[in-house]
């Protein structure tokens, strides 16, 4: 029996009320990260000027398209922050990966939130940015996310303000992030090139006007370190869905992707699977458009290193096509 067969037959499956909700996590919608990453909203000594670049690919974000009104991160520490700038953009791409040339990976940014000499204060819990330029998303390219931010912390002493970050062990089935930084007045909030120093994920999330969406978050094996990024044998997986009221819905998942979505003839979205043999739950979303329920990855060592993709199709008004969501298991 194959991995994908023994976890089909393995999982046991409750379902849940949902409080309403459209975005899309990635990679990990879990922010229980001690770990803290300073490039895209916190200010520290060396890091008071940045620019950044995010990756969402294709296949995890709505595949009907739609209107993105809101970005989270994760905050780890609770701080006020006054910024000189802060900036964020996106842009449709082609490519497959970042480049460290940060021209190279845009065609036609749209700055979609923007403050000058302005203080925000940041609570020890996710914090939305309401985009002042929503941003449509065309519903077939991968996506950048660009961050750029100057804090002149000898004029306004400031606290830190660090995103959560997922650091171990290190995934690999991601795109890294690219950005440069550097000290008040280098610059480096306009730098031309990037440096990564090490492949993190910082917790983000975007938000989706009445797009169907799928979302994923995971129990996790924090032994040892609470930083951990993958979804491990014996965690509990939550899967929720997202689209109209009392919606019908089937969730399925595959080891498997197409390299390109599919459209189907009269359907919404793009079919991402290369199969859909396995069903982990049916049924009918709730009067708030929402349903999720619970997964249990068993104990089994031999599920160690499974791909897990999973995508829905909700009958709406429209028959859609969800976005992808992953979970690669590990051991811890």
């Amino acid at each position: 029996m194959n991995q994908l067969a023994s976890l089909s037959l393995a999982l046991v499956v409750s379902a849940a009320g949902a409080a309403a909700q459209t975005y899309i996590a990635d990679p990990l919608d879990n922010p229980n990260s001690s770990t803290g990453n300073v490039i895209p909203l916190a200010a520290s000594t060396t890091f008071d000027e940045s620019r950044a670049h995010y990756y969402f690919p294709a296949a995890y974000l709505p595949g009907t398209g739609g209107l993105i009104t809101d970005i989270e991160f994760s905050i780890q520490v609770a701080s006020t922050v006054p910024y000189q700038l802060l900036e964020f953009s996106l842009d449709h791409t082609a490519n497959p990966n970042l480049s460290t040339t940060f021209a190279n990976n845009l065609t036609a940014p749209q700055i979609v939130y923007s403050i000058a000499n302005t203080p925000i204060t940041y609570p020890n819990t996710w914090y939305k940015f309401t985009l002042q330029n929503p941003f449509t998303y065309d519903g077939v390219s991968n996506l950048v996310l660009e961050t750029r931010k100057v804090v002149d912390r000898t004029l306004n002493p400031t606290g830190t303000a660090a995103t959560r970050v997922l650091v171990w062990p290190r995934r690999t089935d991601t795109i890294p992030p690219v950005w440069a930084y550097g000290t008040f007045g280098s610059g480096q909030a306009s730098a031309a090139v990037a440096s990564t120093t090490y492949s993190t994920e910082v917790l983000i999330r975007l938000h989706f006007a009445n797009s169907p969406t799928l979302t994923i978050d995971s129990t996790r094996d924090v032994t040892g370190n609470a930083n951990r990024a993958y979804y491990h044998i014996g965690a509990t997986v939550t899967l929720a869905n997202h689209g109209t009221p009392s919606a019908p819905y089937g969730t399925f998942f595959e080891a498997s992707l197409f390299p390109a979505g599919i459209p189907i003839p009269g359907l919404g979205g793009e079919l991402w699977l290369t199969s859909l043999s396995y069903i982990i739950d049916s049924g009918a979303l709730d009067g708030s458009g929402n349903s999720s329920f619970s997964a249990a990855i068993p104990s089994d060592p031999t599920l160690i290193g499974l791909q897990a993709h999973f995508q829905s199709i909700i009958i709406g008004g429209t028959i859609d096509f969800t976005n992808v969501v992953k979970a690669p298991v590990a051991a811890y």
